[in-house]
């Protein structure tokens, strides 16, 4: 379906990737427990996925879901993390089968790699969502290393904001997709609506320790080295950029530069500052 038409429910409305589609979809109706909000909206009903939210989805032509527990709260609440990320995707999915309702689930590239409980989490809501096509349409995307304005979560987000630079292992890769990318990669699935899941990347391999020496030279910040943690055990990450093109239509038109200078001036501009990420 083309996503700006229909009657349509995000979940997950305020977070980060949630709140860039609110604002290019506004006619949506939206949800957001406002656990950790990263923006407002007048029009947001306050309310968790795992409460009663079938009157919300009972009429709609379309359910995008981007509500999670992000990897950071996962490590040291991990029962929530579960609860959230694959009962209230559960709970989502069973109103969308019983008003038959299309269901877009917002994934993670960090399910090829099951080594944290975020990422388990997030691939179980996947297989749910794959096995509830028995019974009603979805369809999963999953994103690679989102950042840009109003991002508070990720590695470019801390290391943008705080004092120093933080970093585990400089010779560890990601593949950095600003989130203009990936909005236009999402709005592009939901149209074509693919059989397989389709990874929103940029194809384009960024070692941390580049990452880490462009922005302390950029913003004149210091580098300081710190032991592992749970979310730093994937060594190396990149999206294969072919299937995406070839399935939705989609290439990534941001460079990561580009994409730091223009989250650089929102931050500039909206004064955000060390320690208030």
């Amino acid at each position: 379906m083309k996503p700006r038409e229909g009657k349509i429910l995000i979940l997950g409305a305020e977070g980060f990737v949630g709140s860039h589609l609110a604002e290019r979809l506004p006619q949506a109706v939206l949800l957001d427990d406002r656990s950790l909000p990263k923006a407002r909206f007048e029009r947001t009903v306050v309310g968790d996925i795992r409460g009663d939210i079938a009157s919300l989805i009972e009429g709609k032509d379309l359910v995008i879901h981007a509500a999670c527990r992000d990897i950071r709260h996962s490590m040291t609440e991990p029962m929530e993390d579960a609860d959230v990320n694959v009962l209230g995707t559960l709970n989502v999915l069973i109103a969308c089968r019983k008003f038959q309702v299309p269901c877009f689930y917002i994934s993670s590239v960090s399910v090829t790699h099951e080594v944290s409980h975020y990422a388990v989490s997030k691939s179980a809501a996947e297989r749910y969502t794959l096995m509830y096509r028995a019974w009603v349409p979805t369809c999963v995307v999953r994103l690679s290393n989102v950042f840009g304005p109003r991002d508070t979560e990720s590695v470019i987000a801390k290391w943008l904001v705080q004092d120093e630079i933080t970093l585990v292992d400089p010779s560890a890769t990601r593949d950095f997709t600003f989130i203009e990318d990936t909005l236009d990669g999402i709005l592009k699935a939901i149209e074509a609506w693919p059989e397989e899941v389709v990874n929103i990347g940029t194809g384009v391999e960024t070692s941390l320790g580049s990452l880490a020496e462009w922005i302390a030279k950029r913003l004149g910040k210091p580098i300081r080295r710190m032991p592992p943690r749970e979310i730093d055990n994937v060594i190396r990450r990149v999206v294969d950029p072919e299937p995406a093109q070839r399935l939705i239509g989609y290439r990534a038109k941001w460079s990561l530069e580009e994409g730091l200078e223009e989250t650089i001036r929102w931050n500039e501009k909206h004064r955000i500052a060390g320690g208030e990420c």
